[in-house]
């Protein structure tokens, strides 16, 4: 069983605020129900007491993929901000929910086009809180 993440108290208050009037509609897409069911068990700290190697929204992170050794940067977007293109991911998808509140050295998996993959977070390469930046 995965242990509960750990979210800023800010970044649980901004995702609710996107989630809740969508979780009032009669169909709930599954990934915004994945999120609202992590964010209710994650371990909520104020951003001046998050650890700089733990996955925030808008943190950007080197993940290498486990089954055949690519690795790829990311930064974790909200909805209205991402660009695949630019590797900006929605934390409305699936790789977004997987890594929002994942540390550094964790290995995480997500469902991905061909099954399941397994990612390791090899590093935190930039996370706003650390960086002092708390309006981000």
């Amino acid at each position: 069983m995965e242990t509960s993440k750990i979210v800023t108290i800010t970044d649980y208050n901004r995702l609710m605020e996107l989630i809740t009037p969508i979780r009032e509609k009669r169909t709930v897409p599954p990934m915004v129900e994945m999120l609202f069911d992590k964010l209710s068990s994650a371990k909520l700290v104020p951003q001046e007491e998050i650890s700089s190697k733990i996955i925030t929204m808008n943190s950007r992170a080197l993940l290498k993929n486990l089954s055949n050794g690519w690795s790829a940067e990311i930064l974790l977007a909200y909805p209205k901000d991402s660009d695949q293109r630019k590797t900006k991911i929605s934390v409305f998808t699936n790789i977004g929910i997987a890594l929002l509140g994942c540390k550094e050295g964790q290995i995480t998996t997500w469902q991905t086009p061909t099954g399941w993959g397994q990612f390791v977070v090899e590093e935190v390469m930039y996370q706003p809180e650390a960086a002092k930046e708390f309006q981000l």
